[in-house]
């Protein structure tokens, strides 16, 4: 444990913790690189030296408590969804579950994550889709694929898009250039150089028009237009106008908005709740919290009402919060730690 941080702010008092491994130097975790938490573990690396005393890293995972739970020995890994994380040996993708046992061997080149059950996986230049014991539901045939979502995945074959289900069965067949998963019952869809939407049976729900658009994310997508971006309802309606030069989805109930070159936050109904006063968001709202880089070039959090905590630090970068808990890097390679809440009354 490094220290204990407290701050007030309109009598609200909110303390944070921060957390190393025991042995860890400088109160920092003992890794060259942690990556955020997904299903209570976190993605870690070390670095080791080769015969020609080339230096390689090897990855491991972490849990919540700075505990090494799965030693170091991949050369990559992803992050765990459904309870099992992508890991990769000699360049080929497998599978572990949260004790390491390997349930999917390491045959693939690539490998997404499992979704729906199933994860995309690619095998002699083709994707195909495997299940949570490793058999090949949907053998390797198409060009692209991506994971699963409302049991449907989208793939493409000899240049056209369409959706399958998990028996690899086209149940929607499109005339697209491109397309995105499904996200709140929408998936983005470009035709003629235009995206619009469709539904989860393929009907076409907002006519291609738009330049660029995001999935839809707390019943509001960010689209873009006249060179500018705004927020659309599911019925197309604009929600907050065209004034934008970027924007971030919304989460919490606040999105992200770009406006000479700073950034700042609005609700869903466009009233600016938090100042542009920033040059960078790394990440929205989660947990009351977002990541963010003020004028001065550091780095810290902010809650809802724009308050810091626990104060802005030089190469401060925050993760987001997952159950109470962020990973924190300040400063490049080996500065990591993991920020916690103790308690907010």
């Amino acid at each position: 444990m490094k220290k204990i941080i407290g701050s007030i702010i309109a009598g609200i008092i909110l303390s944070f913790t921060v957390l190393t491994d025991a042995n860890a130097e400088n109160n920092f975790l003992p890794y060259n690189e942690v990556r955020n938490f997904s299903e209570g573990l976190a993605p870690v690396s070390i670095l080791k030296k080769n015969d020609k005393g080339i230096e390689f890293e090897l990855y491991g995972f972490m849990d919540e408590k700075a505990k090494e739970v799965i030693a170091p020995k991949y050369e990559d890994v992803g992050k765990f969804s459904e309870g099992l994380a992508k890991v990769q040996l000699e360049g080929k993708w497998g599978f572990i579950d949260q004790t390491g046992r390997l349930i999917v061997s390491n045959k693939y080149d690539q490998a997404d994550k499992f979704k729906n059950g199933l994860a995309a996986v690619r095998k002699n230049g083709k994707w195909g889709y495997i299940n949570t014991k490793g058999k090949e539901v949907v053998k390797p045939q198409y060009d692209k694929a991506y994971a699963f979502s409302y049991n449907l995945g989208a793939v493409k074959k000899n240049g056209h898009w369409s959706y399958i289900n998990k028996k690899g069965t086209a149940v929607i067949k499109t005339k697209y250039t491109s397309v995105k998963r499904f996200i709140s019952g929408y998936a983005a869809i470009k035709h003629n150089g235009k995206w619009g939407y469709i539904d989860t049976k393929g009907n076409v729900v907002i006519q291609p028009q738009y330049k660029k658009v995001h999935s839809f994310y707390e019943g509001l997508a960010a689209v873009y237009k006249d060179g500018k971006w705004g927020f659309i309802d599911k019925n197309n309606h604009v929600k907050i106008k065209f004034k934008y030069e970027d924007i971030t989805d919304f989460s919490e109930g606040l999105a992200g908005f770009q406006k000479n070159w700073h950034w700042g936050f609005i609700d869903k109904k466009g009233n600016v709740k938090i100042k542009n006063n920033y040059l960078q968001i790394y990440s929205g709202f989660s947990e009351g919290f977002a990541s963010i880089m003020n004028r001065a070039e550091n780095g810290g959090y902010i809650d809802q009402n724009g308050n810091a905590f626990p104060k802005f630090e030089t190469d401060f970068v925050g993760y987001p919060f997952q159950n109470g808990k962020a990973i924190v890097n300040v400063g490049g390679d080996g500065q990591y730690y993991i920020l916690k809440v103790l308690s907010l009354h």
